[in-house]
């Protein structure tokens, strides 16, 4: 087999005109932004999950299964992955949740995104159709562990975002107010400004994108994950995800 050096780097991708689905928080649990600035500074992507991986001695293979008792909005229950693996196990790979139309990149850095944002904001829901990256991967001949981060979604609108002075957020750090339309109010001289109230939430509220003074990047190790736990016999596995989707799962190895 040709040996192939693979960096495992998170690659994000902007979305539009996705379901949103399910709601679980980091670790299983409701996890709400941090208050602290020092404890969210912007990092290079690449540092997501910036693991060497060796020369690939797993081939490549692919997996369609479902979970149990589950169903997204667009009514499916399909879950996907792709993944190889070097000699240590490490892992790279995708996952895909559901059957909705994969998203498009973000264009706008002044709208809230995806377009469908509930109007409420971020729920911790997560996007069918978006091929999200797999962290933390870790396989044996008959198991495979890994995790995905719903970040990931914003990693590429979060790059079009100009950085603030006095913040390490994509918007000041003033709060904000919704009453009627969306604002916020600069302390300093009490002048208001219009915001789209999907980037109010996302920058302030949720705190999505963490910025430097050069670069806004997705906040890392941050947000509502899941952590799939498989065990692996021939073609077929089976095993758990963690969190509101939480539940068993069975897949099949494609042909």
């Amino acid at each position: 087999m040709k040996k192939i050096l693979v960096v495992a780097v998170v690659m994000f991708a902007g979305c539009d005109n996705q379901h949103l689905v399910g709601r679980i928080g980091q670790n299983g649990n409701d996890a709400g932004p941090s208050s602290t600035a020092d404890a969210r500074q912007a990092v290079p992507v690449e540092s997501l999950d910036a693991r060497v991986i060796g020369p690939i001695m797993q081939a490549q293979t692919s997996w369609t299964g479902y979970i149990e008792n589950y169903q997204f909005p667009s009514g499916s229950d399909v879950v996907k992955f792709t993944f190889a693996a070097d000699s240590a196990g490490q892992v790279v790979g995708s996952v895909v949740l559901g059957n909705g139309t994969p998203p498009a990149p973000a264009t706008d850095p002044n709208v809230g995104y995806p377009s469908n944002l509930p109007a409420a904001g971020y729920d911790g829901s997560w996007t069918e159709g978006f091929s999200y990256s797999m962290v933390n991967g870790l396989s044996t001949p008959t198991r495979l562990r890994f995790t995905i981060r719903s970040f990931e979604l914003w990693s590429g609108w979060c790059a079009l975002q100009t950085p603030v002075g006095g913040s390490d957020m994509c918007l000041p750090g003033w709060g904000g107010s919704l009453s009627g339309q969306c604002s916020q109010t600069n302390p300093a001289n009490g002048r208001t400004t219009i915001v789209d109230c999907g980037k109010l939430n996302l920058c302030v509220d949720v705190q999505v994108c963490a910025c430097s003074t050069t670069s806004c990047v997705v906040t890392p190790d941050a947000g509502p994950e899941l952590s799939f736990d498989i065990a692996i016999t021939n073609n077929d596995a089976s095993g758990s995800v963690t969190g509101s989707l939480g539940n068993n799962v069975h897949f099949t190895q494609d042909q």
